[in-house]
C-alpha cells in the first residue's frame, strides 16, 4: 500500500530521522551498507527491481505525488535547505531516497560467461559508466582491484544509473586471486585503450576476438598507465591469453577506458546473442582437456561453471 504524501510532515520524530540520515552520509562505515537515489527515474527503477527505500526525504507533496512507496518506507517532508545538506548533487530535485545495498541478485538473472576485472580504475565517472555497460551487456560479474574507486560512492552510483543493483560487484580483489578462482579453461582477455603494447602477444582488433569460444575474464587497466605487463605474464602460466584493442586513427593516442569497456562488452554480448545458425565453435571442458563443440546448449555448461565461480568469489568476499 502506498503512503499518502501529505501525512508525514517535519516534527520531532522526523527530525530524529533527518539527523540519523546526516550521520549516515557522514560515516564511511555506514555508506558501505547503503546509498541514496536523488531523482524519480532512479527511485522508480530501483523499486521495479524489488528494492525498498527505508526513508525518503522530499520538499513538497508534488515531488512524490506519482510515487507509491511500501508501508515500511518512512516519508519525511523537509525544506530545500535541509535536503541540500544531505544531497550529493549541485541542484537537487527535492527528492532523496535511501536504499540498502543489495544482498543478492535473482538466481535466474540473464548473463553471458564474461567477467570484468577492473585494475585501479580511479575515475568515479568512468567506473560508473563501466558498471552500467557491464550490466547492459549482461556480464556475469565485475571485480575491482585494490586502489580502485569505491563502486558505491554517490558519483559512481549516479553514473551507473543504479546498475549496481543489476550485476554482482566484488571489491578489492588482487588479480592473482581473481585468476585463482577461475578454472584453467577460462581465457583472459586484456583490453588495450592506447597504442602502447608491452607484450610479445599480438593484439587483435576487438571484433576479431571470439568471445563465444571460451568463458573470458576481460581485464581493463588504469586510465593513465594501463595494465601491468606482469599481469599478462602471470595469466599466460595457466590460461589462454588474448590482447585486444579498438582500432583508432594514428593521430589519436588512446580512448577513454569506459568507452573501450563498453565497445568490448557489447561486442561480446552481440556474439553470444547470435542465432544458432550463426554460432561459432566453442569449447567444452572434459576430463581429457578441451573438446570442440558447436551445440547451442553449451552456454548452459558455461553458466553451470559460472555459478561455481560466483560461489568461489562469495567465499572470498561474503558481502558485495
Amino acid at each position: 500500500t502506498g503512503h499518502n504524501p501529505g501525512t508525514h510532515k517535519y516534527n520531532r520524530e522526523t527530525h530524529k530521522l533527518y539527523r540519523e540520515a546526516m550521520a549516515f552520509f557522514r560515516s564511511r562505515k555506514k555508506r558501505d551498507i547503503g546509498l541514496c537515489a536523488e531523482n524519480k527515474r532512479m527511485v522508480k527503477d530501483l523499486m521495479k527491481l524489488g528494492e525498498k527505500p527505508w526513508v525518503v526525504f522530499y520538499t513538497s507533496d508534488e515531488v512524490i505525488s506519482d510515487l507509491s512507496f511500501p508501508s515500511s518506507t518512512k516519508l519525511v517532508g523537509v525544506t530545500p535547505g535541509q535536503i541540500a545538506r544531505l544531497s550529493n548533487v549541485d541542484a537537487s530535485q527535492g527528492l532523496l531516497a535511501v536504499f540498502d545495498k543489495p544482498s543478492s541478485l535473482p538466481a535466474d538473472r540473464k548473463q553471458i560467461p564474461i567477467i570484468a576485472y577492473l585494475h585501479q580504475i580511479k575515475d568515479l565517472g568512468n567506473l560508473g559508466t563501466i558498471i552500467r555497460s557491464a550490466a547492459g551487456a549482461e556480464l556475469q560479474s565485475i571485480i575491482t582491484s585494490p586502489r580502485s574507486a569505491h563502486p558505491w560512492k554517490p558519483v559512481v552510483f549516479r553514473a551507473s544509473a543504479a546498475a549496481n543493483y543489476m550485476i554482482p560487484i566484488y571489491e578489492q580483489l588482487e588479480f592473482q586471486d581473481a585468476l585463482a578462482s577461475l578454472p584453467s579453461f577460462w581465457r583472459v582477455c586484456f583490453v588495450q585503450s592506447s597504442r602502447k603494447q608491452d607484450s610479445d602477444v599480438d593484439s587483435l582488433p576487438y571484433e576479431k576476438v571470439d568471445f563465444r569460444s571460451k568463458p573470458t575474464l576481460v581485464v581493463l587497466g588504469n586510465e593513465s598507465f594501463g595494465i601491468p605487463g606482469s599481469f599478462i605474464e602471470t595469466a599466460k602460466r595457466c590460461h589462454d591469453v588474448v590482447l585486444t584493442h579498438i582500432p583508432i586513427p594514428e593521430n589519436l593516442e588512446s580512448i577513454n577506458v569506459a568507452m573501450a569497456a563498453s565497445v568490448v562488452f557489447f561486442e561480446a554480448a552481440k556474439q553470444h546473442r547470435c542465432t544458432e545458425s550463426e554460432e561459432q565453435p566453442r569449447y567444452e571442458p572434459t576430463q581429457d582437456g578441451l573438446e570442440v563443440e558447436t551445440h547451442a546448449d553449451q552456454d548452459k555448461e558455461f553458466m553451470k561453471e559460472s555459478r561455481t565461480i560466483i560461489g568461489d568469489l562469495d567465499n572470498l568476499f561474503p558481502s558485495r
